[in-house]
Formats: structure tokens, C-alpha cells, sequence
């Protein structure tokens, strides 16, 4: 039985991170290592900083 509420737990805490964003970085990379585009991968605080400045850039309605 402890098994089942460890996966019920990891399952839930899984979903918590898809819904909040948490997981967006690491869904990054796991896309970028499928499409290997010419650039190359951005680090985890340039991923953050860009995020971050789309989400304000679009605040004036300009988006």
C-alpha cells in the first residue's frame, strides 16, 4: 500500500508542477534535445529571465 501513495503522491506533485509552470524548464530541454535546433540550449536562468520578459512584454497589449 505504501507504494500506491508514493505514485499517488508523485503523481499529484507531477501534475502540481505541470500546472504551475515549475517543470517548464525541463520540458525545454527535453524539447530541445528531440529537435536539436541550431542554437544552443539556454541555460536555465536565460530561460527564466526570457520567460519572464515575454510575460511582462505583453502586459501593454502589444503582444
Amino acid at each position: 500500500m505504501r507504494t500506491d501513495v508514493k505514485q499517488f503522491l508523485s503523481a499529484g506533485l507531477s501534475l502540481l508542477r505541470g500546472v504551475t509552470g515549475d517543470d517548464a524548464y525541463e520540458k525545454y530541454v527535453a524539447h530541445y534535445e528531440r529537435t536539436k535546433p541550431p542554437h544552443p540550449c539556454l541555460s536555465a536562468e536565460a530561460f527564466f529571465k526570457a520567460q519572464l520578459e515575454q510575460k511582462w512584454n505583453c502586459v501593454s497589449g502589444c503582444c
